[in-house]
């Protein structure tokens, strides 16, 4: 006959015997019948191991990165300082108000031409909290906007082509990842003004 306390039932059975599976107590929770001690730290040590392995999968870079964004982040001062004066001063605000976000290369260098592509931009920049732009100030940043794109990009194709086919070059040089997963093979369409 087995014996009926539990220390020697414990005695009972040998020390490399197999553990039969827990069964739930009538007091316990689900959880308790799946995560035991000694389970819960293995699986969460194996999941910790396979987080930091990557599982496997290929790693992908952040796209903190833009193309447009490797290029100059300003304008030359002798192209601005032969703007209008409204236009100086929308160039002013628009560095004040986007910088707040997003480096003015972004803009600067992006292949947007069309005033309502930047109208469509601009507004949802405007939207963003804490941006501060104004109704008065969006119009005026897309004025400017509109302005700078005519005379770079569509008064000088072939100087604006050189341009960002430059840019597509120092991407790919500074940040071959970022290149190759966003950019590869888009050549042709990344140097078309929009």
């Amino acid at each position: 006959m087995p014996p009926r306390n539990s220390e020697a039932a414990a005695e009972a059975v040998p020390s490399d015997a197999p553990s039969a599976p827990e069964t739930p107590r009538a007091s316990s929770s689900k959880l308790e019948t799946v995560f035991r001690p000694g389970k819960t730290l293995r699986l969460v040590s194996s999941f910790l191991l396979l987080m930091a392995a990557g599982c496997g999968v290929p790693q992908q870079p952040p796209r903190d990165v833009h193309l447009e964004d490797v290029g100059p982040d300003r304008l030359p001062y002798a192209q601005f300082s032969n703007y209008p004066d409204a236009m100086q001063a929308g160039y002013v605000l628009f560095t004040q108000r986007c910088s707040k976000c997003h480096t003015p290369a972004r803009p600067l260098n992006s292949r947007i031409a069309s005033r309502e592509l930047w109208s469509r931009y601009v507004t949802q920049m405007q939207r963003r909290a804490g941006s501060g732009i104004t109704l008065e100030e969006a119009r005026k940043i897309i004025d400017f906007l509109v302005y700078d794109s005519k005379v770079r990009k569509l008064d000088r194709p072939d100087e604006w082509r050189a341009h960002r086919e430059a840019l597509l070059e120092k991407l790919k040089r500074e940040h071959p990842d970022i290149y190759e997963l966003e950019y590869a093979g888009q050549e042709e369409t990344l140097l078309t003004v929009r």
